[in-house]
């Protein structure tokens, strides 16, 4: 009998180990236990292999038509805090009490939308569904298996569209849309993840697991949204919710990728609108396109454009411009077809780009090339000479005017002042280095001035408004617990560095579910107050390693724990609120390096862990430890990318001989891009001569060109804070 690899579905060979996709079926499957464990088989006929994608309704397996010999993706309806199951006693799903009719109502929808979709198969915008049963007391869709990524991870890895190539690409899509909705359905969920840019170069709407009829007589629909994709109806039960609801997100999806910029929240439109046209960020549009884009993404829905038709029709109208796209297969080391090979914002990762910021301090909005769109009006170009001339001109008096000034008056230590400088405050989403380091991403001046954001005095204000706005986002972000699980937020601390503006809102908090606390820090530079409430406008959270104690959760984070002498602390939330103020960079320990040679100390024989003197016997296994798991956990890299490990350096405190870090800085080859990532050696285990990691605990530095960037990048092979810490070069 054949045998397949339960996370691609291809032949195996005489190996446990996929020759296609590096999997080793050999080991037991790492899964939850709601999951249906691989190697089921449903209806008879479709093979379960791993989890492909999971949200909150359903979940979403890799999987074979064993009849067919087809790889194919399954949709199972899973209803989050309405069902449950441990596969380990059974695959049946078992109903809470309580949401009994919300579980057969859904399961019943499910069904109906599935077998409408069933009905428009073959449309060439849309993921052709094959099947759909009842099993296991829920239900199933059996969908046809995409192969490419997403636009969002496309975008990611690619840079933005051009406009022009976005709605062309998008041209099937919409045209497929229209027969769904003419089927009187609604997808309610269109964002750049939702949409797949395949191998060979179409883009396919997918996960219609928020769908809903429109054409019924009940009009309440559960609030399902995502923010700056949802237009404003779709926050209230009883919105007037229809096939304008499908076009508001889709050209949010393409304002995103053309500018960078989600845009921002509906409801904060309805009350003030203040999203600027594309031509305003200096995206290169034409107008007839950016007029109806900006028709579809009107607040109201009297004032947007009624139907995705209407929608063609607008982007297909004349301008006098006329150019043919043709579409090209889809690679995963190619430059964006019909695209630049110019940098972009990336407006899902923030990552260092090397070079000019991309992000004006001030705004925040992306600063892009803006090539000309072409015209046969002179104009345009007769003011593109006239006006940098005058700026010019106007620039070079308010230099001689300075000159003179600065002549005629005594010389006084410069101030401080944000004119004129170019910063970067945007922050990765594992960062934990100050931005007082020398790392390439650290593009300010020390004269720059922090942007607003939410101060200490403001933030003891608040510390229950602060509570409520990091609840809900936990569960979404905190990889060790489930949606369901239900947390308590403990302690909140805000922490600000003695050398440099790095601010840092520290929550504790407990997942009373499954009995742990966790520390998890975030930048109050991008919390706002609006009506007495907090809101975080970013998405970096970088979280330590969990603990059972609260006391040693707490001191896993680094700001409150190792690092704690760089910081001066205020506790805002908890038992007792105090400030502890660190002592100056100048009153840290004298054994700090100055480019001579030091003696290491002596290292402690019950180190846990992985212990210096070991690190330096297992370079090679310690480098195979690392290389799936970076290929996993690096946001910034794709399925399949090849990662090689370079060097491996052991950081060890030379004030607190307790913190340890190993540093991995490695190549992404396929990537082009170099980086550093740290782990604690605390975790790392030796099993008969193989290195063993037992943690989640992994923090990356920014992305480089060069190896030497990428090394400048890690915090503790930095110039500016390798003093604090004794390295030694493991390979």
């Amino acid at each position: 009998m054949e045998q397949y690899c339960i996370n691609c579905m291809k032949k195996l060979n005489a190996s446990p180990v996929c020759a296609h996709c590096g999997w080793d079926n050999s080991c037991p499957p790492q899964t939850e236990p709601y999951h249906l464990p691989p190697g089921t088989l449903l209806a008879g006929r479709y093979l379960v292999g791993n989890v492909i994608g999971e949200g909150g309704f359903g979940i979403t397996y890799i999987g074979l038509h064993t009849k067919l010999t087809k790889r194919v993706a399954i949709k199972e309806f899973y209803p989050s805090g309405a069902a449950n199951r441990t596969s380990m006693v059974s695959d049946d799903v078992i109903i809470t009490k309580d949401r009994q009719e919300f579980f057969s109502k859904g399961v019943e929808r499910f069904l109906a939308e599935a077998k409408n979709l069933a009905a428009v198969s073959g449309e060439d915008g849309i993921v052709d569904v094959i099947d759909y049963f009842q099993e296991n007391n829920t239900a199933y869709i059996v969908m046809e298996y995409l192969e490419g990524m997403t636009l969002k991870d496309y975008v990611n890895r690619n840079g933005l569209f051009h406009p022009d190539q976005l709605i062309a690409l998008l041209m099937p899509l919409m045209r497929s849309l229209s027969v769904i909705h003419s089927n009187g359905i609604i997808h309610r969920d269109i964002s750049p993840d939702n949409i797949m840019y395949t191998t060979n170069g179409k883009l396919k709407l997918m996960d219609f697991g928020s769908a809903r009829y429109f054409t019924n007589e009940d009009r309440q629909m559960s609030v399902i949204l995502k923010q700056g994709f949802a237009p404003e109806e779709q926050y209230r039960t009883n919105g007037n919710q229809g096939p304008h609801t499908d076009i508001y997100s889709l050209c949010a999806t393409i304002y995103t990728c053309i500018t960078g910029r989600v845009p921002d929240n509906s409801l904060d439109r309805l009350a003030e609108d203040k999203l600027l046209r594309p031509s305003q960020l200096g995206v290169s549009i034409r107008p007839q396109h950016e007029n109806a884009l900006m028709h579809g993404l009107a607040v109201k829905v009297a004032d947007r454009t009624p139907d995705i038709n209407t929608l063609i029709n607008e982007f297909s109208a004349s301008d006098g411009i006329h150019t043919v796209y043709t579409e090209a297969p889809f690679r995963n080391s190619d430059v964006p077809p019909y695209q630049s090979t110019t940098s972009h914002p990336n407006p899902w990762q923030q990552t260092n780009t090397g070079g000019q910021s991309l992000y004006d301090s001030q705004t925040n909005n992306p600063i892009q090339p803006n090539d000309p769109v072409p015209t046969k009006n002179r104009l345009p170009l007769i003011l593109g000479i006239a006006i940098p001339s005058v700026a010019v001109v106007a620039a070079l008096i308010v230099l001689a005017v300075v000159f003179f000034n600065r002549n005629s008056q005594p010389e006084t230590p410069p101030e401080e002042t944000s004119a004129s400088v170019m910063v970067e405050t945007t922050v990765k989403p594992t960062e934990t280095k100050p931005e007082g380091s020398s790392s390439v991403s650290s593009k300010a001046s020390s004269t720059a001035s922090k942007s607003e954001g939410l101060s200490l005095s403001k933030a003891r204000l608040y510390p229950d408004k602060l509570s409520e706005m990091m609840l809900p986002l936990i569960p979404d972000n905190d990889e060790k617990g489930s949606a369901s699980d239900k947390y308590d937020i403990c302690d909140i601390y805000y922490a600000s560095a003695n050398d440099s503006d790095y601010t840092r809102l520290v929550f504790v908090y407990r997942n009373e579910s499954q009995n742990y606390y966790r520390a998890v820090q975030i930048d109050p530079e991008n919390v706002s107050i609006k009506g007495g409430e907090a809101e975080y406008n970013a998405t970096y959270f970088s979280f330590s390693d969990p603990d059972k104690d609260k006391d040693k959760a707490t001191k896993n984070n680094m700001i409150l724990g190792s690092s704690a002498s760089r910081f001066s602390v205020t506790q805002i939330l908890g038992e007792e609120e105090q400030t502890t103020v660190a002592p100056s960079s100048e009153a840290q320990s004298s054994k700090a390096s100055s480019g001579t040679e030091e003696t290491l100390p002596s290292v402690s024989e019950d180190e846990k862990g992985l212990s210096e003197n070991d690190a330096v016997k297992y370079p090679k296994e310690l480098a195979a430890m690392m290389q799936s798991r970076i290929a996993e956990r690096d946001e910034s890299a794709a399925s399949g990318d090849k990662i090689e490990i370079k060097n491996i350096y052991y950081a060890r405190s030379n004030t607190n001989t307790d913190f340890r870090r190993l540093v991995f800085v490695y190549e992404n080859v396929t990537g082009k891009y170099f980086r550093s990532v740290q782990i604690s050696p605390e975790y790392v285990t030796d099993e008969k001569g193989k290195m063993i990691y037992n943690s989640t605990y992994l923090s990356f530095d920014d992305t480089g060109k060069t190896l030497a960037e990428a090394t400048e990048n890690s915090w503790y092979l930095s110039k500016t804070y390798t003093k604090y810490y004794y390295i030694t070069t493991i390979m």
